[in-house]
């Protein structure tokens, strides 16, 4: 698994060989804030992919993380936030518009 890490730009400007640019469709997402240390944000990724399975939702294979106040890695003030995306509702039978972002 290759780990993409992501910074919001304006604009493409020239690149040397270590960095690129990728841009993604936007996606339907599900959010949540952890507030933590990075050691325990797969904890809080089990939790929203759990509480979002039982709230009837089918999951997409778009995850990203947010870090909106950072500190250090082991700092239990760092603010994540983790969106995941979601495809589909079993309850109802909505479906999530790839033409209609939320994120």
């Amino acid at each position: 698994m290759n780990l993409i890490i992501a910074f919001r730009v304006s604009a493409p400007k020239a690149t040397n060989a270590k960095f690129g640019f990728l841009e993604t469709p936007p996606f339907e997402c599900l959010c949540v804030d952890f507030k933590g240390p990075m050691p325990k944000i797969g904890q809080a990724w089990d939790a929203l992919v759990g509480q979002a399975l039982e709230a009837g939702y089918i999951l997409g294979n778009q995850g990203r993380e947010v870090y909106k106040d950072w500190h250090a890695f082991d700092s239990d003030d760092n603010i994540t936030e983790l969106q995941m995306g979601w495809v589909a509702h079993k309850r109802n039978g909505e479906m999530a518009s790839s033409m209609a972002p939320t994120r």
